[in-house]
């Protein structure tokens, strides 16, 4: 319970430790959504304002950019 536990918190940051094989997996995993085809993105990403549509749209966009702009420059994609 404490790895799952642990795997769940990792998603916040996607960063995982060197060699940290089961929260490497996982983050490839959670994040596999970036590599697909353009429609297929846009439907998670509706997916994902629907899913905090209690978010007014200005704020919405300023934390959606700002967690894509983490992911671009976190090493893993440098």
């Amino acid at each position: 319970m404490t790895e799952v536990a642990r795997l769940v918190r990792l998603t916040t940051s996607h960063d995982p430790a060197p060699g940290d094989l089961n929260g490497e997996t996982l983050c490839d995993a959670d994040l596999a959504i970036l590599a697909t085809a353009p429609d297929t993105y846009q439907g998670y990403a509706a997916a994902v304002r629907e899913e905090y549509a209690f978010v007014p749209d200005d704020a919405f966009r300023e934390g959606r950019a700002a967690v894509l702009r983490h992911l671009l420059d976190s090493p893993a994609c440098s």
